[in-house]
């Protein structure tokens, strides 16, 4: 029994692994048109994160499922992320301002939009 909820908990791992994986692919380019347009877009790694992209909360024991809007939730504050918008903050997420937890590049994962074009 314990063997089989196990194996179900990995086939529903990996299905939230595709459901949170980018199908698009930006080029620098594109990248900075949708910025010059008002997206507000960061790169982190390999990957275009849409800061205002919701991320779901889920059903819990005390709240029903809603959505959260990382860039007016983020503790830095908007102002933060602005500075970062059409930019790469990888540096600033994997420790050159603030060392992120792992919890919070858990939430980073839905903020992704696209992956970046290798040149």
């Amino acid at each position: 029994k314990v063997q089989q909820d196990a194996e179900t908990l990995r086939a529903e791992l990996a299905e939230f692994e595709k459901s949170v994986e980018p199908q698009e692919e930006y080029s620098w380019a594109d990248f900075e048109e949708k910025v010059a347009a008002g997206q507000k877009l960061t790169i982190v790694g390999n990957f275009v994160i849409d800061l205002r992209k919701p991320i779901p909360t889920g059903d819990g024991y005390t709240h029903k499922s809603r959505d959260v809007h990382w860039y007016n939730e983020h503790p830095g504050g908007r102002a933060f992320l602005d500075m970062f918008v059409g930019k790469d903050a990888t540096e600033a997420m994997s420790g050159g301002i603030y060392k992120h937890s792992q919890g919070a590049n858990n939430l980073l994962r839905h903020l992704r939009c696209a992956t970046l074009k290798s040149v």
